[in-house]
C-alpha cells in the first residue's frame, strides 16, 4: 500500500499538470480567436513553463508569432513543438514552417519544410500548393542572382577596361611629356 500512494499522487500531480496546460492552452486559443495575441501569448508561455514537453502551446504562440509578423519567434516556437509533436502536429508545423519561411524569402528552407509535411501528410493540398509556389519563387530567385553575377562580371570587365584605357592614356600622356622635354632647348650656362 505504502508503495501505491506515490504512484497515485504521481499520477494525480500529472494529470493536474496536464489539466492545467490544458486550460491555460484553451485560454490562450480564446485569445487568439478575439485577436488578442499578447495575452494568447502570454497565456501560451504559462502552459509552456506547466508542461515543458506539451508541443501545443509552443505550436499555438508559432502561431501568433507568424500572425504577427514575427517570423524568426514563429520559427523558434515552430522548432520547439516539433521536439515533442506526434505526426499529425509535427506535419502542421512544418506546413508553418514552410510559411514563415517563405515570408522571409528563404525559399529553399521552405521547400524542405513543405516537403517534410508532405512526407507526413501526402494528402495535403494546401502543402502542395505552397511547395510549388515556393519551388516558383526559388526559381526565380535563383535566375535573379545569376543575372546579378553575369552583370557583376560586365561591370568588372568594363572596369578592367576603362582602368587598362586609362593606364594607356596615362603612359602615353607621360611618353609625350618626356619627349617634349627632350626637344626643349637647355638653357645655356654663364
Amino acid at each position: 500500500m505504502k508503495r501505491g500512494l506515490p504512484l497515485l499522487l504521481v499520477l494525480f500531480l500529472l494529470t493536474a499538470c496536464g489539466a492545467s496546460v490544458g486550460r491555460l492552452n484553451q485560454r490562450g486559443n480564446q485569445a487568439f480567436a478575439a485577436q488578442d495575441y499578447p495575452a494568447a501569448l502570454e497565456a501560451y508561455r504559462q502552459a509552456q513553463v506547466e508542461g515543458p514537453d506539451v508541443p501545443e502551446p509552443y505550436y499555438n504562440a508559432a502561431n501568433t508569432y507568424y500572425r504577427q509578423q514575427d517570423y524568426q519567434q514563429a520559427e523558434l516556437q515552430a522548432r520547439q513543438a516539433l521536439r515533442h509533436a506526434g505526426d499529425d502536429l509535427a506535419q502542421r508545423s512544418f506546413y508553418n514552417l514552410g510559411n514563415t519561411y517563405f515570408q522571409r524569402g528563404e525559399f529553399q528552407q521552405a521547400v524542405e519544410a513543405y516537403k517534410e509535411a508532405l512526407r507526413l501528410n501526402p494528402d495535403d493540398q494546401d502543402a502542395k500548393h505552397n511547395l510549388e509556389l515556393a519551388l516558383q519563387k526559388l526559381q526565380q530567385q535563383q535566375q535573379q542572382q545569376q543575372q546579378q553575377q553575369q552583370q557583376n562580371q560586365q561591370n568588372q570587365q568594363q572596369n578592367q577596361q576603362q582602368n587598362q584605357q586609362q593606364n594607356q592614356q596615362q603612359q602615353q600622356q607621360n611618353q609625350q611629356n618626356r619627349q617634349q622635354q627632350q626637344n626643349q632647348p637647355q638653357n645655356q650656362q654663364q
